[in-house]
């Protein structure tokens, strides 16, 4: 084997199975010193560097075994060998981790000799599974670091569109500048590469200002679903983007009232492990901010603002800690954090208040959203006989009384109250609604109108006709006013919400 063979990604499963593969490697070419391959992820102390010297043509390592740091974002234009050790079932990181072997490298072989195409060494029937599966499976598992910060940044700019803070000129120049981020960001991405090229519409669309003036939830899932995971982001230390992780992760619960007793308590453990680093001048430098958090309530008081000088002032003193820091909640997934459930302990009371009791069923139904029942819910499937005795035992008699629930929801449906507590699938409900936005038919106002009916039974699961003509919809207009002749769209509609609300009722 010379050094003709070509720079090369083996994606491995987890760290120990990349060390398995390089140690045999060695043990079959042992001339090469251990340089020839070498793993490349998080446990590793040099990885950049390791990154680095992999990108330049010359250097060693010329096989780079990657867990998850090199499936995307990384341009190296010499590669020319893909291998998979490890199975993907998200097709949109199967496809970023193809993309790695597509960049075009001129006169990689000599001059007037160019990279004309790359090989890709399926080992775990990738292809095969995507042939039988073509949307794949989609898992929070996956996403990369660098998607849950900008998942974040995009939650921030959402909840910043509140009106109690765009009176503020503080928080609403914030927003501007996590707005300006993004399109920034979306705007750097490479146009030639077929990720990209598949989501043009997306990019084109959220590469203008006026589209982020306010995001509902069908512009949030799209964002998130189609653009962040294609985002480079900064060539930063892993240990501060871990921290800039879990800092927005606290401050959205901080203005989503939120339970946030976790993120407080890993806050305070890493500033108690920089006390420990008492020699080092730019730590000591530090040391009242540090102080203050380890040994006060300092953290579980803190606004918004203290909470970013926290994370501005500390990130870079990260990568002086151990790792083992990092078995805290900041690589808790996105969305994780959409659904994460009030920790404060409930009491159940004697007298005639029934707060617990929905407490308790929020937390319950929340707490367990990949369970068969609730999960056929919020997608809208329609349930069984069975499956609805089976919801009405544990409402009935495993969280309370058959008269508790009655207190609480009055004559509601079981199915109705579960899916007004856990809202539609933001993917179920673009599969219903996007085929008016998409038709090209409807004005700007029609569907802005669309949108806001989206937004609302994602959040609240069914919605009541004599909604639509009260606020948010009232502003766009009525009903009548804003369909004019072309009444029958909103007859197919008013069909589709119809059909929402009926399977909450109905049985299969």
């Amino acid at each position: 084997m010379g050094t003709s063979f070509g720079k090369t990604i083996i994606f491995a499963k987890k760290h120990d199975h990349a060390e398995k593969i390089v140690e045999i490697f060695n043990e079959l070419y042992p001339q090469y010193k251990g340089e020839f391959a070498q793993v490349i992820d998080n446990h590793v102390e040099y990885r950049e560097e390791l990154i680095e010297h992999f990108s330049i043509k010359q250097d060693l390592p010329q096989i780079a075994v990657s867990v998850d740091m090199l499936d995307t974002g990384v341009d190296i234009p010499e590669i020319l060998n893909l291998v998979f050790f490890k199975p993907v079932k998200s097709k949109v990181k199967f496809w970023q981790m193809i993309g790695r072997g597509t960049r075009p490298c001129k006169n990689l072989f000599g001059i007037g000799q160019h990279k004309k195409e790359f090989y890709v060494f399926d080992y775990c029937k990738n292809f095969e599974f995507f042939s039988e599966n073509p949307k794949g499976i989609e898992s929070t598992s996956q996403i990369s670091l660098t998607e849950k910060i900008y998942s974040r940044k995009l939650e921030l700019i959402v909840e910043l569109q509140n009106m109690k803070y765009q009176v503020d000129e503080n928080y609403k120049n914030y927003r501007e500048e996590l707005i300006q981020e993004l399109i920034t960001q979306i705007k750097n991405l490479n146009k030639e590469s077929f990720t990209v090229r598949a989501v043009a519409h997306y990019i084109e669309h959220f590469s203008q200002r006026e589209n982020w003036n306010h995001i509902y939830a069908t512009d949030f899932m799209d964002i998130k679903d189609n653009i962040l995971p294609l985002l480079i982001g900064e060539n930063e230390q892993e240990e501060a983007k871990r921290f800039d992780n879990l800092l927005y992760a606290l401050q959205i619960k901080k203005i989503k009232k939120e339970s946030k007793t976790k993120y407080e308590n890993s806050i305070i453990e890493i500033a108690q492990k920089l006390e420990g680093l008492g020699t080092i001048p730019q730590v000591v430098k530090k040391q009242e901010l540090i102080v203050k958090i380890a040994e006060t309530d300092y953290i579980r008081q803190a606004n918004f603002w203290e909470i970013e000088e926290i994370r501005v002032q500390l990130r870079d003193f990260i990568q002086l800690l151990d790792q083992d820091i990092w078995h805290l909640p900041t690589d808790t997934d996105f969305a994780d954090t959409l659904t994460e459930i009030d920790e404060e302990e409930i009491t159940l009371s004697s007298g005639n208040n029934f707060t617990n009791y929905k407490k308790k069923l929020e937390k319950y139904v929340n707490g367990n959203l990949d369970n068969s029942i609730i999960w056929k819910i919020k997608h809208n499937i329609v349930l069984t006989q069975m499956e609805k005795q089976n919801l009405e035992k544990i409402l009935f008699e495993e969280l309370g009384s058959n008269q508790e629930y009655v207190s609480a929801y009055g004559n509601t449906s079981v199915i109705k109250t579960v899916r007004n507590i856990v809202g539609l699938d933001p993917s179920v409900a673009k599969e219903i609604f996007y085929k008016y936005i998409n038709e090209n038919r409807f004005n700007t106002k029609q569907i802005e109108f669309v949108k806001l009916i989206m937004e609302y039974v994602i959040q609240n699961g069914t919605i009541e006709m004599e909604k639509l003509t009260k606020q948010p919809f009232k502003t766009l207009g009525q009903v009548y006013d804003l369909f004019g002749n072309n009444i029958a769209d909103f007859q197919k509609i008013k069909k589709d919400l119809e059909e929402i609300n009926q399977n909450t009722e109905k049985l299969a």
